[in-house]
């Protein structure tokens, strides 16, 4: 299959089973011997510990971020249109890579290379779980007010306002991790 996708793409093969090799490493693919790659699958303890992990790590991140420039702001309010524009013009991935930018660009005002480099590889293993958490279609404006209240934090220097818009989604989901872990455990002792 590879080999026809490759063909008809005019791709050379090596870099697609190069590139198939990287993602299967970095935890986002699984290899089938005879069947192919799969996107990987997380267990509920497994998302539990992703999330626990981004949710210290992001949290250190917001800690020790310096707060950005007004250009940085700019930069971060453009991130904002643009995930409003692809949300409006019903494209749900660009909108969820341009909120993923909008994130990641916040982390990176933290200059702790080692733990941002965590951060966004959690968030790479994690895009599937933000796909379901993050409904920006359904309402664009509100989303994107959401946002915005995110840009107006950084400018307002709130360390405290801005970690709990950011870490919201990521306490979201641990929550109804760790309650259907429980739930499982409770189904399993009766």
């Amino acid at each position: 299959m590879l080999e026809i996708w490759a063909d008809r793409c005019g791709v050379s093969r090596p870099p697609v089973r190069e590139a198939l090799e990287i993602l299967s490493n970095e935890g986002l693919l699984t290899h089938e011997l005879n069947q192919g790659y799969f996107v990987a699958k997380f267990s509920n303890d497994e998302v539990e510990q992703l999330y626990t992990m981004r949710d210290l790590l992001e949290s250190e991140a917001l800690r020790t971020l310096e707060w950005p420039t007004p250009e940085v702001l700019a930069e971060l309010s453009a991130h904002v249109d643009r995930i409003e524009t692809e949300a409006m013009a019903g494209r749900p991935d660009l909108a969820r890579g341009a909120m993923a930018d909008l994130y990641l660009s916040i982390y990176r005002l933290c200059h702790r290379t080692l733990i941002i480099a965590e951060i966004e590889r959690l968030w790479a293993r994690t895009s599937s779980y933000r796909a379901h958490n993050y409904d920006i279609l359904a309402t664009p404006q509100e989303s994107t007010a959401q946002f915005r209240l995110i840009v107006d934090a950084l400018a307002a220097q709130d360390r405290e306002r801005l970690t709990e818009l950011l870490q919201r989604p990521v306490v979201t989901i641990l929550t109804r991790t760790r309650a259907a872990m429980t739930a499982n455990q409770n189904s399993s002792h009766t």
